[in-house]
């Protein structure tokens, strides 16, 4: 019978379209998930980057510090050698009337640049409270330059 053939064959493109329709909106569906998952990473990628450069920066500037302050660790370095040296032939440094009560001094610095602050605050501390016990500059260096190994 040519009708029923034509009612099965009908049914099959009825039900293949059902079917195509249903797998076209599941794809449609999965690359939207996709896209919304790469343009999510591709920020987040960004950020990253962003971070990356920023830390580059940092680093840099933080190394170029710390070259600096290991240049201004040899000069002072070099001027404890030279009032050592003159400590010897009896050009010390001058004597003042100290009347503040002793403040501990700072360990001694060995150059562990992540003892450095603690170091420096030791140092600005005890100079501040025994100010008169180094009334000038050259006072100051000499002890300062005394606290480093």
């Amino acid at each position: 019978n040519v009708t029923d053939k034509t009612r099965f064959i009908q049914a099959i493109m009825d039900h293949a379209e059902a079917v195509q329709d249903w797998m076209s909106a599941a794809f449609q569906e999965r690359a939207e998930a996709l896209q919304t998952r790469f343009d999510q990473q591709t920020a987040e990628l960004q950020e990253l980057r962003g971070a990356h450069l920023e830390s580059n920066g940092a680093l840099k500037n933080l190394r170029i510090a710390f070259q600096k302050l290991e240049g201004q660790r040899n000069n002072l370095r070099d001027r404890n050698t030279a009032l050592e040296a003159n400590a010897a032939i009896g050009l010390g440094p001058t004597h003042h009337q100290k009347d503040s009560k002793r403040h501990p001094d700072p360990d001694k610095f060995d150059g562990t640049q992540i003892k450095l602050m603690e170091f420096l605050g030791q140092l600005q501390l005890k100079l501040a409270a025994n100010r008169d016990w180094f009334p000038i500059e050259h006072d100051k260096v000499i002890y300062a330059c005394g606290r480093l190994s």
